[in-house]
């Protein structure tokens, strides 16, 4: 079992190892930590109030869920409040302790978490359900825990939608709202259910690209499970978590437990939510539907809808699986669309009032450590600039005049209203400190007044302030949750949309009479109502199965329905007229016609728009993943401190223990990538003065440090398998990270180990290890007498190999530049020496298993030995990447990554070897490796990609026997393969076919899909994503001398297929097959069953 939970912890570590990550946290945090009885709640600078009330609300939660899941943590559950990103969030791992991060953002009011009562309530009631559910063991798991540490958490190693479903069961059932009340998620299955696009079982973990994608195994999960739990008992899947806690991995209790199978158990409920829907859209089709026209390509998910100010263009913001986000402008009718800014996810968009510019806002990282909301100008047909700089601001609005901007800002899960003004200057308006909660400011006609959404103390409703920013008149006050407030162009209505049905439609009121009137009466859900200046017609956001649609309707109020006077909310006695135009509004000036570009402008962006176009009717994900990232020498793989660093947090799906850096939902930045401006002032998070009712003290990383668990593990090697058992400890903090692992290799019988540790809480990485293990050469030669004639010694191979025992220590420092490059410096130290297997033990299933190791014989012969002494080096090296990858992609897309580095051995640091005569003498060399790699969307289909990678190497100076490198084999990367670091693949011909102290090597491959499964089966721990295909041309050599660089290269050339899919319920593997040949030289012949091979991994 623990084998498996390694395997599928083991997937993400190099995306959280970004470069945009040194520490994990910004440096610049000071942290202290508040206790109490059954929680440790670390908090940084300006938290304070939210460490306080965090704890209160977790201690009260604690008894519920205790009392509830019938389970208590042995040891305080660990929790860290930070506030680093502009997105609700938050996740729990119970490796290597029980520890919940928390993201404090609120959520907005269109999320699928909009309904709350009190957030850190809601949040905490969540990831603590996950706490206790992954804690419980029972039975032989409880020997097995012991044996092996916190490892072993059965209930850890389930299918997703139950571990979610949980949670969002729990927080449903604990709290006074959740999603599981809520109209949004609603919204979601409804629509799943009437158009025939409900989640197969086997896709109820999540991992499907098609929306609603990892939401499913929430609020579907939540569903499934609240049903079996209505029919058989409050407490069945408390006793779930105990009887599986108890067996055996996979084997999931379900007759035991429910009585039934859950693929049976699966169509009663999906029987039922049919029923239930079909009712539901029974009586709303007996109100007669609303008539719309959609105008945005189906199955294009889309928001940030805005209409110019003169009528007569419509900007919007649409996600596709296939080719990533967009902003799109389009005539006001939604014709001629065209891509305004590529590759930006533009949440809020306003026009400047000449509509010829606009303002939007997005998310990106800034300063490497924080997810933040940011607003940018943008003039039409190019040009623009960032108007705020990490003030995570959100939600702008042009005044009428253009002189000025309405932002909605965030920090410590409060909101306030802030005016931009045109000479930079940036104004706080409100100093909100009870979570108040903004969205969608807008300002009157007449630029005097704002209407805006605003939840407090657990209701959203629609207020109106006054210009300064101070509330002037709360207009709805009421269980439902009201958001989008628009003014029509008169001043005379406002629009918005609501869920007081149970149903998001759009409203009106008549501010004269104050009258409501329902607008629309939709199926799904209606958002965003943008009315057009001449109010014939409403632009807004309609809910789909693939996502969020734009659609177009008449503005016909002889169709509204009547929905009687406003209830004037107690103590608001000020007339909704008062906020009328006072006196006539001056016409607004026309913009420029709009020129749509030559279709015939450029060949190459006129097929990808093609091929967009036509493949836009797939279903979409929300779901944008950056490149995944190459490991680090020294800090990634096997013996390095970061090796078991994804235990800890960080994974792929967003279940728990497997999360990005930003929780559960994982959201990239959707903004411009600013390289120049990545470092930016920001106010520093100061302590603040606070009465606390529990103990607080200064951070110390020494009470969580020591390791809890041994992890078993197995790698592939060139010729056997490589067994390994690990542990690791860090402080909760992760600002100290070290390893300890030992091993055994099948090929070469030798026993390795490994230590390293790692400093990471500032800026740059500290980092130090050693690790001892083998390196393959060829067979041992020895030189034996002529048996005629004079003494000539002859020199014969043995069948013995020749194994290279290497014991290294190191030390490094690495330095995040900024999100995109980075650099390091080491310093390295390999002692060299020879390892002989000493005997054959037995051979298992192909692999022969060596024991021990024999002294070099003295008639070894000696110029046949690769390198022996001590390798003293320093090193440096620097990196740049950049890159994207979307929901269908194979490969990494419109990618770059360069990287140089420089090593120079030297006696003066320590640097020598033994020659021929077993003497020491002094080793100097100077290498210099390069690689460029890109990967190339190409235009005429959707997620084919053209990659290509160059490497070169160039010794100076001493060279090593055998060469500094070997070029050969079909190896790739993946964290499950150890190849030793001098090694480079070249397909087509054996492992170290040629070697040298210098070298180059191109590979192109031309990557496709082939089909796309996105399925899995019931309830078995195997989802199936897609099949696709490469083909490869390798080209390289190596040689000692430079002379010998034009004689002809190797070439290796062939296909591969890789197979994507996700086992263990969370585990993503590629396997990778393929055929390699050399058409000409000394490689496998075409036709040779040498050629096939089977790897784990991409090529690169």
């Amino acid at each position: 079992m623990a084998l498996h939970l390694f395997r599928r912890l083991n997937k993400m570590i190099l995306s959280f190892l970004s470069i945009a990550n040194a520490a994990l946290y910004d440096p610049d945090l000071s942290w202290r930590t508040l206790e109490t009885n059954n929680f440790r709640i670390h908090f940084h600078g300006g938290e304070e109030q939210l460490a306080e009330e965090m704890a209160v609300v977790a201690e009260a939660a604690f008894i519920e869920l205790t009392e509830e899941l019938k389970w208590t943590p042995k040891d305080p559950t660990e929790v860290v409040l930070v506030d680093n990103t502009d997105s609700a969030n938050g996740y729990a791992t119970f490796l290597p302790i029980n520890t919940i991060v928390i993201f404090v953002t609120a959520p907005e009011g269109n999320s699928t978490l909009a309904l709350y009562e009190d957030w850190n309530d809601a949040i905490m009631t969540h990831e603590l359900t996950h706490i206790l559910h992954m804690d419980t063991v029972e039975g032989a798991a409880v020997v097995f825990r012991k044996a092996l540490g916190r490892i072993i958490a059965v209930n850890g190693l389930a299918p997703a939608w139950i571990i979610e479903g949980q949670a969002t069961m729990q927080e449903t059932w604990k709290t006074n709202a959740g999603r599981g009340r809520g109209t949004v998620p609603d919204m979601i299955k409804r629509t799943a259910t009437i158009n025939d696009a409900f989640p197969p079982l086997g896709n109820m973990d999540g991992f499907q690209t098609q929306w609603p994608s990892g939401n499913i195994r929430y609020l579907f999960g939540q569903d499934f499970m609240n049903y079996i739990a209505t029919t058989q008992g409050e407490y069945v899947w408390t006793d779930w978590n105990h009887k599986y806690g108890e067996g055996l991995i996979y084997l999931l209790p379900s007759k035991k437990v429910l009585g039934d199978n859950l693929p049976n158990l699966y169509k009663e409920w999906k029987a039922s939510m049919e029923s239930r829907y079909q009712e539901q859209i029974h009586w709303i089709e007996k109100e007669g539907l609303t008539e719309h026209t959609l105008i945005s390509e189906p199955g294009l998910s889309c928001s940030g809808i805005a209409l110019s100010p003169d009528g007569e263009k419509l900007l919007y913001s649409c996600y596709s699986i296939t080719s990533g986000s967009n902003v799109y402008i389009a005539n006001a009718d939604g014709s001629d669309p065209e891509i305004e800014l590529k590759g930006i996810y533009a949440t809020d968009i306003t026009w400047r009032s000449d509509s010829n510019a606009f303002a939007y806002s997005a998310k990106r990282t800034v300063n490497r450590f924080n997810l933040y909301s940011d607003v940018y100008l943008r003039k039409i047909g190019g040009g623009g600039n960032m108007l705020t700089m990490a003030k995570r601001a959100r939600n702008p609005e042009f005044s009428r005049e253009g002189d000025r901007l309405l932002v909605v800002t965030n920090e410590f899960q409060n909101n306030q209203l802030a005016e931009l003004r045109i000479d930079q200057r940036y104004d706080v308006l409100t100093n909100n400190s009870d979570h108040t909660q903004y969205s969608t400011p807008r300002y009157s006609p007449d630029g005097e007044w704002i209407a805006l959404s605003v939840w407090q103390e657990g209701q959203r409703d629609l207020w109106i302030y006054d210009k300064e920013g101070q509330p002037q008149r709360r207009i709805t006050y009421d269980t439902a949750i009201e958001i989008d407030p628009e003014w029509s162009a008169d001043g005379q209505r406002l629009y918005f949309s609501s869920d007081r049905t149970g149903i998001f439609n759009l409203y009106a009121i008549d501010l004269a009479q104050e009258h409501l009137w329902q607008v629309t009466n939709v199926s799904t859900g209606a958002f965003k109502p943008t009315v057009t200046p001449d109010q014939d017609r409403i632009i807004f956001s309609l809910y789909q199965e693939y996502g969020f649609a734009i659609a177009d309707m008449n503005n016909a109020p002889e169709n509204w329905k009547d929905r009687g006077i406003l209830p004037k909310p107690y103590g608001y006695n000020t007339a909704l007229s008062t906020f009328l135009p006072s006196k006539p509004l001056p016409d607004l000036p026309k913009s420029k016609a709009r020129k749509p570009n030559d279709p015939e402008y450029n060949w190459w962006e006129c097929l990808k728009k093609k091929r967009d176009s036509t493949d836009s009717g797939k279903k979409q994900s929300s779901d944008q993943l950056v490149t995944e990232t190459l490991s680090y020498p020294g800090l990634t793989g096997l013996g390095g401190p970061f090796q078991f660093l994804h235990q800890h947090g960080q994974g792929a799906w967003g279940i728990p223990h497997e999360n990005l850096w930003t929780g559960e939902f994982s959201e990239e930045p959707s903004g411009p990538i600013l390289q120049e401006a990545a470092e930016l002032h920001t106010e520093k998070k100061e302590e603040q003065e606070y009465e606390f009712s529990f103990p607080v003290s200064e951070y110390r990383p020494g009470k969580t440090i020591l390791p809890t668990f041994i992890v078993p593990g197995i790698f592939r090697t060139p010729f056997g398998m490589l067994f390994s058992l690990g542990t690791s400890g860090t402080d909760t903090l992760r600002q100290h990270i070290y390893t300890a692992s030992t091993n055994y290799r099948t090929d070469s019988g030798f026993l390795g180990w490994s230590l390293s540790y790692a400093y990471n809480k500032k800026i740059p990485i500290f980092s130090v290890g050693a690790y001892a293990g083998t390196v393959p050469y060829g067979n041992l030669y020895l030189t034996t007498e002529s048996k005629s004639g004079p003494w000539i010694p002859s020199v014969t191979s043995t069948d013995v190999r020749y194994w290279d025992k290497r014991i290294r220590t190191y030390a490094q420092v690495s330095y995040g530049l900024d999100s995109l490059r980075s650099v390091f410096g080491r310093w390295n130290g390999t002692l060299r020496t020879p390892w002989i297997p000493q005997e054959q033990v037995f051979s298992l299933m192909g692999m022969q298993l060596w024991k021990g190791s024999i002294p070099l014989p003295d008639n070894a012969y000696r110029p046949f030995l690769p390198t022996r002494g001590f390798l003293s080096s320093i090193s440096g090296g620097w990196r740049y990447t950049k890159g994207l990858s979307y929901g269908r992609s194979i490969s990494a897309e419109d990618s770059r990554l360069i990287s140089i580095v420089g090593e120079l051995h030297s006696p003066y640091i320590g640097s020598f070897v033994l020659n021929d005569q077993d003497q020491w003498i002094p080793f100097t060399q100077l290498q210099v490796t390069g690689e460029w790699r890109e990967y190339k969307s190409l235009p005429w289909k959707s997620n084919h990609v053209l990659a290509a990678k160059g490497a070169v190497g160039v010794s100076a100076g001493d060279g090593e026997r055998y060469g500094s490198f070997r070029l050969g084999g079909d190896f790739g990367e993946s964290g499950l393969n150890t190849i030793p670091e001098e090694w480079r693949a070249l397909r087509g011909y054996f492992p170290a076919s040629v070697s040298g102290n210098s070298f180059y090597l191109g590979s192109v491959e031309y990557r496709m899909p082939i089909i796309w499964f996105d399925r899995g089966v019931n309830t078995y721990p195997l989802f199936l994503r897609y099949i696709s295909a490469s083909f490869f041309v390798d080209v390289g050599n190596a040689f000692d001398e430079f002379y010998n660089i034009g004689r002809r290269p190797l070439v290796g050339m062939g296909a591969e297929v890789k197979t994507s899919i996700v086992v263990s319920w969370g585990q993503g593997l590629t396997l990778r097959t393929g055929y390699g040949f050399s058409p000409v030289g000394d490689g496998i012949p075409i036709g040779a069953l040498e050629g096939f091979y089977f790897w784990l991994g991409s090529s690169f």
